[in-house]
C-alpha cells in the first residue's frame, strides 16, 4: 500500500516515510489509483479540497513508488536464495 498525504499547497504527494498530516492509503496499481480518481475518494478521505491535484503527475509517483517496491521485493527474493 502507498500512502498518500495532502500537502499544504492542495496537491497530494506520496509518503515515503512517515508524513505529517490525513493520509489514504491505495494499492500501487493503476486501476487502484484511477478508481479513487474515478470516485473522487480522495478528497473525502483526504479531508481537504484538493484544488491542484495533478493527475497525472500523482499516476507517475505512484507508479514510480510500485517500481521502487518491485525492485525491493526483487532484491529481497534474490538475497534469500
Amino acid at each position: 500500500m502507498v500512502r498518500l498525504v495532502a500537502d499544504e499547497a492542495g496537491g497530494v504527494v506520496v509518503a515515503l516515510r512517515r508524513a505529517r498530516g490525513r493520509g489514504a492509503y491505495v494499492c500501487p496499481s493503476p486501476s487502484c489509483l484511477e478508481a479513487a480518481l474515478r470516485r473522487k475518494v480522495l478528497p473525502r478521505a483526504l479531508h481537504a479540497e484538493l484544488p491542484k491535484l495533478e493527475a497525472t503527475g500523482l499516476r507517475q509517483r505512484i507508479e514510480a513508488e510500485r517500481n521502487r517496491l518491485n525492485a525491493l521485493h526483487d532484491k529481497e527474493i534474490s538475497t534469500r536464495s
